[in-house]
């Protein structure tokens, strides 16, 4: 329906709304019959976690914590996920997880990606990067399609390295390319 602008708390579209929320929102796909998917990071309570939203006659929620933890073990969700769907309709998630802390570029930060056959039903686990609690693998990026690629497996990016503080360019962070 037609949103009147400014979009407020009280608009009919605000799916969750709380002053208490710290929240990282991921980019929207769609799935092969146009209905949306895309992630959100919470960072309230004791763990960060991130969530898998999808329309389904409504908004359905899958946490992606426990998907995760067959790979890694117990752990925080310290970002958003990315989402990407192939031609053939496999949807992917990029995600990030962290033995410690929380921070969005905690040391102990792994790539881990989600693979799912059935439209987030079932979901495989695989990790991406070496386990190392001492070098951040973050800020995963997927390949989606742009109206002119096809997608089979879909390019997957991310870094691995420090934050550094400023432009330091002695830092020496690597962009992987999977």
């Amino acid at each position: 329906e037609t949103l009147t602008l400014p979009v407020t708390p009280d608009s009919p579209c605000v799916i969750e709304y709380s002053d208490d929320f710290d929240v990282r929102m991921g980019p929207v796909v769609c799935d092969g019959e146009g209905s949306p998917y895309f992630s959100l990071n919470r960072r309230e309570g004791e763990l960060g976690e991130t969530f898998l939203y999808r329309w389904r006659d409504g908004w359905d929620v899958v946490a992606l914590r426990p998907l995760v933890k067959e790979v890694v073990g117990p752990c925080a969700m310290s970002d958003r996920g990315v989402l990407s769907f192939s031609d053939a309709g496999v949807m992917y998630v990029a995600c990030v997880v962290c033995k410690q802390g929380g921070d969005w570029a905690d040391s102990s930060n792994e790539i881990v990606l989600l693979t799912s056959h059935d439209l987030g039903e079932t979901f495989q686990s695989y990790l991406i990067s070496e386990m190392n609690a001492t070098t951040s693998n973050w800020l995963p990026s997927l390949e989606r399609h742009a109206g002119h690629n096809a997608v089979g497996v879909p390019q997957l990016i991310y870094t691995h390295g420090h934050k550094g503080v400023g432009c330091d360019p002695g830092i020496g962070t690597e962009i992987r390319h999977v």
